[in-house]
């Protein structure tokens, strides 16, 4: 009796801990997706910038208002 209680506790435990992990594997995925979002916004701003008639890219006065 006393070993399957133990066993019974370290489930329990067990089953106490997922929710934090899962937690944070919310924190880190929502980092990701941030980070992927600026990396992603930040590239589409350079080829859009790429595409004007000087092709400055950022270097000179063209499309300014995409960087923060």
């Amino acid at each position: 009796v006393g070993f399957s209680y133990r066993i019974r506790r370290k489930s329990r435990d067990l089953s106490l801990c997922i929710p934090k992990l899962c937690d944070h594997r919310r924190t880190i995925r929502a980092w990701l997706s941030w980070a992927w979002y600026i990396v992603e916004s930040t590239t589409v701003a350079y080829l859009l910038d790429l595409t004007r008639g000087d092709n400055q890219a950022f270097g000179g006065r063209s499309n300014q208002h995409y960087l923060p």
